[in-house]
């Protein structure tokens, strides 16, 4: 990779060193700072570096790192005040991706900003604290795949023997796994000093999940986990669709999986879920959530997910007993109801249309003009579904009779009345 002449940083490094301990010593002497006061301090650190000419100003923001970083070492202080130098080296590194070379059109300076920041990385990987796996976790989310493969073989020529601390470890391994090296990021996590926790692995196992590795995945959770009894925390979801995708030659239902599920029935997780899933594995599923979503129906959520369920499977005489049963308030109707009411009636017709007949009664037994609007427009498309079924002189029978039924009702059959314009 590309290295730019000790004598440029050597240079900024002179300019900067009265700037940096000003703002340092500000940064460590007080007993408390308030995130606005970091702000202040990171703020002045920008403003300082500036003034450099736009294309150093990179390496002016790498030099205050390093040397904040160094003097933090030095004095002791990286304990004591990590976690205002975390937020100070955080506030800096985002000013730096702000203004960072293009990794093609400015290839050459965009290498020269990648190469310092991996000569720090490795050269602190056994420090805590260091602020490089910070920058370089930045810099690969946007970088190409050329450049991720120079950034693996550097590493594994330099980080193959050496201790590291978990967070540059954690970055190390993401890299790796991003190039499609498994066995190499998962043995940057192996025999860490510091235990694992489910949240430190989120990025991965995501990455694992987007390309649908689940064995992969399976073998990390036992290997990085291995006394977690099949309970991941923060990465559960992950794992209940690993484990749904593994499923492949069972009919058995994985009952601890879906009873996660019905606890918090999402149709998004339900779908990657069941992706990898047959009919008869489907259907046993099906068997199992669907009659326990129906003894929730008190539940937002599940009167969702059961009913949406019930369209997707084409299970239209459920879907009319629900909306008959339990939507005793149709023009608060959930979108997603609506969706399965429209399909209902574009599939089945004469299952729709004793629904449309309840939801016009019940809405114009609230007595309020905003409710007879709703019921109008319900009787336009039980119009359209008489039509449908070449039934029209039964709609108009039915018509007539609602008007004589709540001739009282003025307000109604005024919306009724428009309704037929």
């Amino acid at each position: 990779m590309s290295t730019i002449p000790q004598a440029v940083f050597d240079e900024i490094r002179f300019q900067l060193e009265a700037e940096v301990l000003t703002v340092y010593k500000k940064l460590v002497s007080s007993r408390y700072f308030s995130p606005a006061h970091l702000e202040q301090l990171a703020g002045e650190a920008k403003e300082v570096v500036g003034r450099f000419p736009e294309h150093k100003q990179w390496i002016g923001y790498v030099v205050y790192i390093e040397r904040v970083y160094q003097l933090a070492r030095e004095t002791g202080q990286l304990q004591a005040s990590q976690r205002r130098l975390q937020h100070f080296f955080h506030a800096l590194i985002a000013a730096l991706l702000l203004i960072k070379p293009d990794p093609v059109s400015s290839s050459n300076v965009y290498q020269n900003l990648l190469s310092t920041c991996l000569r720090h990385f490795v050269s602190e990987a056994d420090q805590a604290g260091t602020p490089w796996p910070r920058l370089l976790h930045a810099l690969l989310t946007e970088m190409p795949a050329e450049i991720s493969e120079k950034v693996d073989h550097y590493l594994s020529k330099y980080l193959h023997a050496m201790h590291t601390e978990k967070e540059t470890a954690l970055v190390a391994s993401l890299s790796f796994l991003m190039n499609g090296k498994e066995r190499e990021a998962l043995g940057q996590l192996k025999g860490l000093s510091a235990p694992l926790v489910a949240h430190d692995l989120t990025e991965h196992v995501q990455w694992l999940a987007k390309k649908e590795c689940f064995a992969t995945m399976k073998k990390w959770l036992k290997t990085l986990f291995p006394n977690q009894n099949g309970h991941f925390g923060s990465l559960q979801s992950y794992a209940d669709q690993m484990e749904a995708a593994l499923q492949t030659q069972s009919t058995d239902v994985q009952y601890d999986l879906w009873d996660r599920w019905l606890h918090a029935p999402n149709m998004r997780r339900y779908e990657s879920f069941v992706r990898h899933l047959g009919k008869e594995q489907m259907e046993a599923v099906h068997h199992y959530i669907l009659p326990r979503l129906k003894n929730r129906l008190h539940n937002e959520a599940a009167s969702l997910a059961y009913i949406r369920l019930l369209s997707k499977n084409e299970r239209y005489e459920e879907a009319r007993d629900y909306f008959l049963t339990f939507e005793l308030n149709p023009i608060s109707l959930h979108a997603e109801k609506k969706q399965s009411l429209y399909e209902l009636a574009e599939n089945k017709p004469e299952f729709a249309k004793p629904v449309y007949h309840q939801f016009i009664v019940r809405l114009a037994e609230k007595r309020s003009r905003k409710y007879y609007v709703e019921a109008a427009r319900y009787t336009k498309e039980l119009e359209s579904l008489y039509t449908k079924t070449n039934e029209e002189d039964v709609y108009q029978a039915f018509f007539k009779r609602l008007k004589q039924t709540y001739k009282t009702y003025r307000a109604f059959v005024e919306e009724l009345n428009k309704s037929e314009r």
